[in-house]
Formats: structure tokens, sequence, C-alpha cells
């Protein structure tokens, strides 16, 4: 439903900075995913749709969440709940061998690969323009 690999688990949700949510993670998505700077994801938290990017967080890997959508899913800080996430965005394991590699060779075009949105992964149709 969300992607491939998904991660589940069960988390208490922080407070974070400006009326934020965080989200501890129980797992490196570096090492489930491949190594990125952050990670965009979608997934669901107690069954209510979220996207947004994983980024490093107190020596671990955290996904936070705005005060609006705290509001919207009715989810407060200090909720126990169910966290089901998985990677967006085009995959390098799904990548042609020679993409792949050409990317391997070139850091700065491999980082921004990493940041592309979903929409760009593997089987879209670009609509057509004007």
């Amino acid at each position: 439903m969300w992607g491939m690999r998904v991660q589940r688990f069960r988390a208490v949700i922080a407070a974070g900075p400006g009326g934020r949510a965080v989200i501890a993670l129980p797992f490196d998505p570096d090492q489930t995913w491949g190594a990125k700077t952050d990670h965009p994801v979608g997934g669901a938290i107690n069954g209510k749709v979220v996207r947004g990017r994983l980024s490093r967080a107190d020596g671990g890997w955290a996904l936070t969440v705005t005060p609006m959508w705290l509001r919207d899913t009715q989810t407060a800080i200090g909720d126990d709940v169910t966290v089901e996430l998985s990677a967006e965005g085009p995959q390098r394991d799904d990548l042609a061998d020679d993409i792949a590699a050409a990317l391997a060779a070139n850091p700065a075009a491999s980082a921004f690969f990493d940041t592309l949105a979903q929409f760009y992964g593997p089987g879209t149709r670009v609509p057509p323009g004007p």
C-alpha cells in the first residue's frame, strides 16, 4: 500500500519545536533504504495518512509532523501510536545499471537524485505540456 519495505513500529509522539510533534524511529533508514541526507517518506500514523521527511535528530532519525496534522487527525503529544512508513521517491534499487553507475560516479548528481519528489519515480507518466 505505501511502497516497498514498509517499516511498522509503535512509538510515543513527543513534543518538538514550534508546536510540532516528533516521532523517533527505531530503525536506521540509511540501512533500510540506502544512505541519504534525509528521507522522503509516506505512510500512516494510526491509520491516518502522513507524508514527510525523516531527518537526523539526537543521534538517531525522526519524523516531524506539523501542528495542523495533529489537529486534523485528532492526534496529540503523548499518544502511543502505530506508525507505518516507506520510502517515497525514486530508489536506486529501481534504476537501470547504467544510470546507477553514473550516479555512483558523480556525488553531486547522486545527492540531487536523492532529493527528488515521489512523483518522479519509475513508471511515472509526465502530463503533456500546454
